[in-house]
């Protein structure tokens, strides 16, 4: 019912699902009472393929469900097997059929022929081969959060709104992001993923403001524009409180959106919240780049490169005077010597 194409696209995998829940389980159970028995065999290409989701669901908590409908969820749920050829040290599973040497050799060919990628799916039901996926877990930081430099850190607020006409089918996220110029680097300070309503929206995107200590708020509104802005700026008019709103008019392929952070985790410039709620529904999303099942978070992030764009923030050079100080360095000198004569170095955000 997959394939490798098809599955890279999200409508097309929404089409397949429905038409699986309501035309195939659907005529089964007036065919047959619900007696008949269906298998399906097959490979995992996407993190959000029907099959993948078909195991996740057995692998979902029940136990606080009464009883009864406890064992009834249970028989709407598949039992799944999920097999593979070998380990991550490549021992086979199954050495009489494929031997140690006969998987490490086949991984290299396929490695040699730059689709690594491929023998993990097909050979190991894995999505992405983690020595070629696109971010690294080694490139993810944490910062210490009594830094004193996350307190003087730039800081914004960014929201990814839900694009659907039932903003409750899909998730919205609202984050915080922190931009500090001497030390050249980026904080990824705080996050909240869920399905919210629009007012929901609102209420999380300025709450995670005061929260912060900001005022700047930045929203995609590529496909929204008017539908977001101005119901966002009438919900800000009755808390009698400022809040500078920055539209981000988003690139529409959001491949390209979260595949320009790459360099930025290569150099080691971002650093993650080290709050495991906080940074790892961001850390999920990236390790499975580009077959992610969910894009939320990891889309929202990317749009800080945008937004920081608009407000003119670039990193410091690390040019040196006579005395062998870095233009940082004099930087930092400049602002604890005198702090409040420094301020008026500081930028304030150009609206977009």
């Amino acid at each position: 019912m997959e394939d490798a194409e098809a599955v890279l696209n999200e409508e097309l995998r929404k089409k397949l699902k429905e038409w699986f829940f309501a035309d195939v389980r659907g005529a089964m159970d007036q065919a047959s009472s619900g007696k008949t028995r269906l298998f399906m065999i097959g490979t995992i290409l996407h993190e959000d393929s029907l099959l993948a989701n078909l195991i996740d669901e057995g692998d979902e908590d029940n136990d606080s469900l009464e009883p009864g409908i406890k064992e009834l969820l249970k028989k709407e749920q598949f039992l799944t097997l999920r097999l593979e050829a070998c380990d991550d040290a490549f021992v086979s599973v199954w050495p009489e059929y494929l031997s140690d040497q006969e998987l490490k050799a086949k991984a290299l060919a396929y490695e040699k022929r730059g689709l690594l990628d491929v023998f993990y799916r097909e050979w190991r039901n894995i999505v992405i081969a983690k020595s070629t996926a696109s971010f690294q877990k080694a490139t993810f930081q944490q910062y210490d959060p009594d830094w004193e430099e996350i307190k003087e850190c730039e800081k914004v607020i960014i929201v990814d709104p839900a694009k659907t006409a039932n903003a409750k089918a899909a998730f919205t996220a609202v984050i915080c992001v922190g931009f500090h110029s001497f030390k050249n680097r980026i904080y990824f300070l705080d996050c909240l993923n869920a399905r919210l309503l629009p007012d929901e929206t609102f209420s999380a995107a300025t709450n995670m403001a005061d929260k912060w200590g900001t005022c700047v708020v930045g929203i995609e509104v590529t496909g929204l524009n008017n539908y977001i802005t101005y119901p966002f700026q009438q919900h800000v008019a009755k808390l009698n409180k400022h809040y500078e709103l920055v539209e981000l008019k988003a690139l529409k392929d959001k491949t390209l959106r979260v595949a320009a952070l790459v360099p930025f985790y290569n150099t080691k410039v971002i650093w993650h919240n080290p709050d495991p709620a906080v940074r790892l529904p961001l850390e999920t999303q990236l390790l499975s780049f580009p077959r992610s099942k969910y894009w939320d978070v990891m889309d929202d992030f990317a749009n800080c490169i945008e937004m920081f764009d608009i407000g003119e923030r670039s990193f410091t050079q690390d040019s040196v005077d006579e005395e062998g100080k870095t233009e940082r360095q004099l930087l930092e000198d400049l602002r604890k010597a005198d702090k409040e004569e420094n301020e008026k170095y500081s930028l304030n955000w150009r609206p977009c």
